[in-house]
């Protein structure tokens, strides 16, 4: 057994004195797991970073074997980490999701695809990146099966003026009729409520730092409700968590700058 593919590594873990345990997501063959051979080996160490896109050829003697891998590397994400500390965040924060929520072998195109353009954002803001990084999340609920509906309220079924989230039903809900709920409402992000007819990337820098947080909270109460509830564990999104904090000390600061400017201004 034999195939090519391109793929995004999402985990590798040490395996005897110079092998690795190596899990690749793919497009055509989805989250794939083999060994690679001389793990110490100059050419290999750059290469099996979480994160980057490789060409890889898995080879077996028979289909349900472990097999190993031999890897090209094709993009190296892990550079965006050098640059911009968050990145390495959101490829942990990412490649954890797809660890866990998809069996081995089966294919996900509708999540992939997104992962080829979210990536190569890690280069651009804070605002911008964690931005992209929750609608790749929604994409991701989506292809589970448990995709929301933002594009016009549950009650009214207008598509403007849409502030909540139902946590029952996954659907948006205006401000006019949320009143006299909003305590039991999740709060939806102005940069979710945009157009799908534009793509990930233009997603505006208008955004208030606070909504990072709104929007992590979001998606991220529907992966725990559904997506992990599925599944026979009670491991944590550790990566995930690991992003938040990112994002609620971020939040921190803000706040501590702008009191400064308020000080200084008086």
């Amino acid at each position: 057994m034999e195939w090519v593919s391109e793929g995004f590594i999402i985990s590798v873990r040490e395996h005897g004195d110079n092998q690795a345990v190596i899990n690749i997501f793919t497009e055509k063959y989805g989250r794939c797991q083999g060994l690679l051979y001389g793990r110490q080996n100059k050419r290999n160490v750059p290469t099996m970073q979480v994160g980057n896109l490789v060409q890889a050829t898995w080879k077996a003697r028979i289909e349900n074997q472990l097999g190993y891998f031999l890897l090209e590397i094709q993009q190296d994400n892990s550079r965006h980490i050098f640059s911009n500390y968050w990145a390495s965040y959101i490829i942990s924060a990412a490649a954890e999701l797809i660890y866990r929520l998809f069996p081995e072998r089966e294919s996900h195109v509708r999540t992939y695809k997104p992962l080829l353009l979210l990536f190569p954002l890690l280069s651009k803001s804070f605002m911008h990146a964690i931005q992209e990084y929750v609608k790749w999340e929604t994409v991701v609920l989506a292809d589970i099966g448990y995709g929301l509906n933002l594009s016009n309220c549950a009650v009214t079924g207008q598509s403007y003026d849409l502030s909540y989230v139902s946590p029952k039903t996954g659907r948006a809900v205006s401000e006019s009729v949320a009143q006299n709920w909003v305590n039991k409402l999740l709060i939806l992000p102005d940069f979710l409520q945009v157009s799908d007819e534009k793509s990930l990337s233009e997603a505006t820098e208008s955004t208030s730092i606070i909504e990072l947080l709104h929007g992590l909270n979001l998606t991220g109460f529907f992966i725990e409700k559904y997506a992990m509830a599925q599944l026979s564990t009670t491991l944590s999104l550790q990566a995930r968590s690991r992003l938040i904090n990112v994002v609620n000390t971020a939040i921190k600061q803000h706040k501590e700058r702008s009191v400064t400017k308020v000080g200084i201004s008086t």
